[in-house]
């Protein structure tokens, strides 16, 4: 597991945070599924499958993948993760769409 400590300058404490690497592999196995009966926007489609390519391999993920892994596992913590703006569904920068829609 990578750990980064901080220390709270509001609060001075220090506080550890960190997921293991196998918790960030299932997580990104889960956010890059598409089920077999729904039809994916070929662009997003893409994207999710060398997501997963870019694991297999042990290529260094890009930011808008670790930006997900980040958004997954605090939810997989149960904090409640709120995104907003165009980007969470459509918009200019499909690789932060959160959101899928059925092409069919």
């Amino acid at each position: 597991m990578t750990h980064l400590v901080t220390e709270s300058k509001m609060w001075g404490s220090l506080s550890e945070t960190g997921v293991a690497v196998a918790d960030l592999e299932r997580l990104l196995a889960i956010i890059t599924e598409i089920p077999s009966t729904f039809t994916a926007n070929a662009t997003i489609k893409k994207i999710l499958s060398e997501r997963m390519a870019a694991c297999s391999k042990g290529e260094i993920l890009d930011w808008a993948t670790m930006e997900s892994l980040a958004f997954a596992s605090l939810g997989q913590e149960g904090y409640r993760v709120r995104l907003s703006g165009q980007d969470v569904e459509r918009g200019t920068f499909s690789h932060r769409h959160a959101l899928l829609n059925d092409q069919r």
